[in-house]
């Protein structure tokens, strides 16, 4: 299947978002106030303690909460519904329904969704993927854990993007390597986002 850029992008973003929304239903609720503020420092979050940072992530109304990050899914979702099968797409649906989101279920319905994803088509698939490597790799930069197990992944994703013509993603993929360091992640992903607003 070829497909458009902005539906490739669409499926990168879905993969970014499945991956952050399952990292924040796992760690919720902060109850130790020093790992509360290792978190919102890391991502830069308006908190001090473990009872803000979950307020903070509970609120429709911040960017990070989870409800935002679910909604973003919902909009994304919808711009790749030709592209990906009915299960998954149902999958989806139910996973950003208001009614189903609460913490246990909210796991439990991603981790259904990422295994249905296996069973889609290879391009599909490799797009998604990319975005749930990278947001591993960022939210293991971030927190000061080893980005390698992510790193090892997304080398099979890029692996398969270099035949289909994302060579540029080469040199920043090889400075990624090296350095393992938020500036080479952040020059990585800026080569994508070209490749994805101007083509390979």
């Amino acid at each position: 299947m070829i497909l458009l850029l902005s539906t490739a992008s669409n499926l990168y973003w879905l993969g970014r978002y499945m991956i952050r929304i399952d990292g924040l239903c796992r760690l919720l609720p902060f109850t130790d106030d020093q790992e509360a503020l290792q978190f919102s420092h890391a991502f830069s979050l308006s908190a001090w303690d473990a009872k803000t940072l979950n307020a903070l992530l509970q609120d429709p109304n911040q960017p990070a909460s989870i409800i935002a990050n679910l909604s973003a899914v919902r909009e994304n979702m919808q711009c790749v519904r030709g592209v990906i099968s009915q299960e998954v797409f149902e999958s989806l649906n139910i996973l950003t329904n208001p009614k189903q989101q609460f913490k246990n279920k909210v796991c439990e319905l991603i981790s259904g969704c990422c295994e249905a994803v296996l069973d889609e088509d290879e391009n599909v698939r490799l797009f998604w993927q990319l975005g749930q490597c990278i947001e591993q790799i960022d939210n293991a930069l971030r927190l000061k854990r080893s980005p390698d197990m992510a790193i090892q992944d997304l080398r099979t994703v890029v692996e398969m993007l270099s035949p289909i013509g994302w060579t540029a993603l080469e040199a920043p993929w090889v400075e990624l390597q090296q350095n393992k360091d938020i500036t080479a992640l952040y020059s990585f992903c800026d080569q994508m986002q070209a490749l994805f607003e101007e083509g390979p």
